[in-house]
């Protein structure tokens, strides 16, 4: 199993990770973690350890995995979102250590190998999505192509998102510098350090369990390296009341904030020797989700990538998912058109949902969600909250952009995402009994 070597500076006195010095490998996993899908996130922390969680996103998560597949549009939308594509696939797939267990090099088409060779040749990323003839495309294929790289025709330079041979020093709270004596300084500096008599050099050996602790812990704690290789131990419970790490996240999501055509200002230090492509940087600036995944009206605002690349069948190979219309013999190939996984018809409009329409369900504070009918009983759902009839109110509230990330934030750092987004300073002024009299 892989493993990467960190250079640590301890500082024995607060039994605290300064910094960690490493190779271009580890930046590059940590940097992978900005491309992440939420839903791969908690699929591998989940895998790690089934009582781990990140707040109310494991419940989110789980809530997705009990709901029928009756209630999605295609038996492939509950699969997109239990198992997200990342739209930096590509690139991910050459890191030292395969994190994201998903494989974005397998595609599916019809049953019928007459129907992709001559019919509706139609392609999908995800299984039993169905084909325009009404076959399941179920057939398994694989992509005979290379991942690319941001190493232009420089053979020697391996780096998957930096540059190969780089060094860089890693703070405690994942600041990343160029290796040099003045980011050591500067970070032993905010941290209060005057006697360098405490700082101690150790030398730690990273696998993926490491590394998964890592990207739990980069969500909730301030401290993730001195959580992972000092303390050795579970990320702390999320208290509901006067969280630390809730409030402090909330708090850097302004009430209104200051926006130019919905972009948000980021100042970079940048060693020009070692910079990356400007599209390397608009991977990890401004992650998209893959291809497919996006639908209409989404308050976050989260673009969709865009898939540019064609395929090509060649039924002659045992990877006949090609990118190149000529094949080594000469012929040319057919082309094929890739499939809307959350549409159930081949003529399906793009950009709908996950979930079929109409349909209800209700969302718990802590964001269990569950279908139930229109005419359900309210009393059931009090009665399993232990909450009396009278002591609730009802109050309508707008989702927008920014209530939209105020609960993205929130359940990520506390177990009462609905409360700490839509009621922080409501007035509870419109009882239930009242509203049921008018």
């Amino acid at each position: 199993m892989a493993t990467i070597s960190l250079k640590a500076s301890v500082d024995k006195k607060s039994n605290r990770v300064v910094f960690v010095e490493s190779d271009e490998f580890f930046v590059d996993i940590l940097f992978s973690f900005l491309t992440m899908p939420m839903g791969t996130i908690i699929h591998l922390i989940s895998n790690l350890s089934p009582t781990n969680g990140i707040g109310c996103m494991k419940n989110l998560y789980k809530s997705v995995e009990n709901i029928d597949v009756k209630y999605f549009r295609t038996e492939a939308c509950k699969d997109m979102l239990l198992h997200p594509h990342n739209s930096a696939a590509a690139y991910c797939k050459s890191l030292k250590m395969k994190i994201d267990d998903i494989d974005t090099s397998s595609f599916f088409c019809c049953e019928s190998s007459q129907c992709i060779a001559s019919g509706y040749k139609l392609l999908s990323q995800y299984k039993n999505v169905y084909c325009g003839c009404g076959r399941p495309m179920s057939r398994n294929l694989n992509l005979s192509c290379p991942a690319p790289s941001n190493s232009g025709s420089d053979e020697r330079n391996q780096g998957v998102f930096v540059q190969e041979l780089a060094r860089f020093v890693v703070s405690d709270y994942f600041q990343v510098m160029p290796a040099s004596t003045s980011a050591s300084i500067s970070l032993l500096t905010k941290l209060g350090v005057m006697d360098t008599s405490n700082i101690e050099e150790r030398i730690f050996d990273i696998g993926v369990t490491e590394v998964l602790e890592l990207l739990e812990c980069s969500l909730v704690s301030r401290t993730p390296l001195t959580e992972v290789l000092l303390a050795r131990k579970e990320v702390p419970e999320l208290r509901n009341e006067d969280s630390l790490q809730r409030t402090s996240l909330m708090r850097e999501i302004p009430e209104h904030q200051s926006e130019i055509n919905g972009e948000t200002s980021v100042r970079l230090v940048v060693c020009k020797s070692k910079k990356v492509s400007n599209d390397i940087k608009e991977i990890l600036l401004n992650p998209k989700i893959a291809p497919g995944s996006g639908y209409k009206n989404q308050p976050l605002g989260v673009k969709e990538a865009v898939d540019n690349q064609q395929y090509y069948y060649d039924w002659h190979t045992s990877k006949p998912i090609r990118t190149e219309s000529i094949c080594p013999r000469g012929s040319t190939l057919p082309l094929l058109t890739m499939m809307d996984p959350k549409s159930p018809y081949k003529e399906g409009t793009e950009g709908d949902g996950f979930l079929l329409d109409p349909a209800m369900f209700t969302v718990s504070d802590d964001l269990v969600v569950t279908p139930i009918s229109p005419v359900s009983e309210l009393s059931l759902v009090l009665e399993k909250l232990k909450i009396s009839f009278n002591d609730i109110y009802i109050c309508e509230v707008q989702v927008g952009r920014e209530e939209a990330s105020r609960l993205l934030a929130a359940s990520f750092v506390s177990e009462s995402a609905l409360t700490d987004t839509f009621l922080r300073k409501m007035p509870k002024d419109a009882l239930i009994s009242d509203v049921l009299k008018e």
